[in-house]
């Protein structure tokens, strides 16, 4: 609304509460008069009138002195009011701290290492896409193929193999990208969050390793009921 417009609805606003001040002052002197017209005795009347005129002068200046009341702003109600849909209240973080614990005691982080949110178990994926475990892991795992893929597919995507192992990662990151929710990088102390995820069953997968461990994880979490894990080697799928 414009300034100008605000300003002349004020005035009629006060206009209109005068008027019916002195409306209702009128009434009172009408009716003082036709007391008067009733009164027979001449000094009575001119007693009454001259006080009349008083009580009316009086009431006018009081009612011109009171101050105005204060007309309510008008309520404005936004029409476009929008709550960002991009953070809703069950959106949670879930962090992560990816460590070995070494016989002796000593706690090493798995730093620099990715870790990854999956919308569905990454043995699953693997099997769906037909990629097969390598011999020789096979052999390690006594014929175990669901051990001896998940092995192969974390080691083949630490970077740190060549052939067959480097062949392998192309296909496992081929083949899982396209259920990657999120992923990260773990800081120096093996630390790293996961960003607003919606509160459904997810899966984590990660690989990392240390001057002489090699660790694999692949778990199903709940973000609804935990908000942090602590990785180790004994809750990995593959570990030595």
């Amino acid at each position: 609304m414009r300034p100008s417009n605000r300003a002349s609805e004020l005035d009629s606003f006060n206009a209109l509460v005068i008027r019916e001040r002195l409306f209702l002052s009128e009434i009172y002197f009408r009716y003082l008069q036709d007391l008067i017209g009733v009164l027979e005795s001449k000094q009575m009347k001119l007693y009454l009138s001259l006080t009349l005129l008083l009580v009316f002068s009086l009431s006018v200046f009081a009612q011109a002195k009171k101050p105005l009341p204060k007309p309510k702003p008008p309520v404005i109600k936004a029409e476009n009011s929008v709550i960002d849909a991009a953070t809703p209240a069950n959106k949670k973080d879930f962090s992560i701290e990816a460590i070995v614990v070494y016989p002796s005691g000593e706690v090493v982080p798995i730093s620099r290492s990715t870790f990854y949110i999956l919308d569905t178990d990454l043995l699953t994926i693997l099997k769906n896409a037909e990629i097969q475990p390598i011999e020789n892991t096979l052999q390690i795992f006594k014929g175990d193929t669901d051990k001896a893929l998940i092995s192969d597919a974390g080691y083949s995507l630490s970077g740190k193999y060549s052939s067959p192992y480097s062949e392998l990662a192309e296909k496992v990151s081929k083949t899982i990208k396209a259920h990657i929710v999120q992923q990260i990088t773990t800081d120096s102390q093996g630390k790293g969050t996961f960003k607003r995820l919606d509160g459904e069953n997810y899966y984590l997968f990660g690989t990392g390793g240390t001057r002489f461990s090699n660790v694999i994880w692949n778990m199903k979490i709940d973000t609804t009921t935990n908000s942090s894990i602590i990785l180790d080697q004994n809750n990995a799928a593959s570990a030595y």
